[in-house]
């Protein structure tokens, strides 16, 4: 295969490269390039800039510190007390879970109270007029038994 296009085409590739070319191609280069500016040399760094990234990362650090100092102590010191009903409501249904809270009193979820509740009245109409609600009409005329 390579004999039959060599015979065909030869072995001349088409194109030559002058004498010497190659031994001044590198002086040529060289003189054609603009000349090299030498960078301006970096003026010395004072001090407050040499310290300024480690007084950032301190101030950092002492940041973080005081924002989990005030969580922590804020944490620590919750008292019970009428002042801050939210905190007083968290605590106590932390304290037992099987309390509800309705307002400031406590009522105890047991299967006695809720009767005793219901049985306090016959129908939904006397519900809905001591609690201040309003039923949906097919609600109103419900039997509590």
């Amino acid at each position: 295969m390579e004999d039959r296009l060599i015979n065909r085409f030869g072995k001349d590739p088409g194109w030559s490269v002058p004498e010497g070319y190659f031994e001044s191609f590198r002086a040529e280069i060289s003189e054609k390039l603009p000349e090299y500016k030498m960078p301006a040399e970096a003026a010395p760094l004072s001090v407050w800039q040499r310290v300024k990234p480690y007084l950032y990362l301190a101030a950092m650090f002492a940041g973080i510190w005081l924002m989990m100092k005030v969580f922590y102590t804020t944490s620590q010191n919750a008292v019970m007390n009428l002042d801050n009903p939210p905190e007083h409501i968290a605590m106590l249904m932390a304290s037992d879970p099987d309390y509800d809270l309705y307002g400031d009193e406590i009522y105890s979820s047991s299967d006695e109270d809720y009767d005793a509740m219901i049985g306090a009245y016959d129908n939904m109409n006397q519900l809905e007029k001591d609690l201040g609600l309003t039923l949906k009409p097919a609600y109103r005329n419900m039997k509590l038994n």
